[in-house]
Order: structure tokens, then sequence, then C-alpha cells
């Protein structure tokens, strides 16, 4: 995944609450709370995932997407940057396996409190 965009319709909906012809590529007839953002395949495919969130880890933020119509998160380092989001592979097994497991510790935490 090399490129990637943002995208929050928020509480007003898409385009400010216009919602005719916005041309944000959203079927409208559903929320729009989540955030979004788009990755781009190495096949040049964009992918929308949902982002489950930013957590710390180490000195590092990560951030934890799922993309559309999966149930397996991806993970990666996360830094920003004003409007300037970047996404880094975690290359070492041995690390993405513990990022991995304060995010589902994260996550199970989440999940109790709701």
């Amino acid at each position: 995944m090399t490129d990637h965009k943002e995208h929050n319709c928020g509480d007003s909906g898409c385009c400010g609450g216009s919602n005719e012809g916005c041309g944000c590529g959203h079927d409208h007839d559903h929320d729009h709370e989540e955030n979004m953002i788009y990755l781009t395949t190495e096949e040049g495919e964009e992918m929308a995932c949902a982002v489950l969130g930013v957590f710390d880890f180490e000195a590092q933020e990560y951030i934890a997407l799922l993309p559309e119509n999966t149930e397996t998160a991806f993970i990666y380092g996360f830094n920003e940057d004003g409007e300037e989001i970047e996404l880094t592979r975690i290359e070492d097994e041995d690390h993405y396996q513990k990022v991995s497991d304060v995010f589902m510790s994260l996550w199970e935490e989440e999940e109790e409190e709701v």
C-alpha cells in the first residue's frame, strides 16, 4: 500500500450536507460517522478502510484499519503532519505481533465499555 487519502463525511454529511451529486462516491443511505482512509494497492486499486483507532506503543503511533468487506484489520506505523498522513509497514514480525497484541488489548477494553 503506497498511497492513501482520508475522508470523513462528518455529522453534516458529505459536501456540507448536500448529498445529491456530491461526487464523493459514497452510498448516502448509510451513516457517515466513521473516518475512512483510502489505500492504493500495489496493483493500483483503491481500497476503502475504516479507521479502527490510532494508538501509541514504544514511542511510536500506529493505526488500525479495517478494509471494507473483510474482518481482518491492517496495522501500520502512523505519522500525521498537518494534512499529510504517512503509513509505514511494520517489517519485523516480532514487533508486528507486539503491536497487534497492544491493539487487541485496547480493542477488547473498548468493547467491554460499550
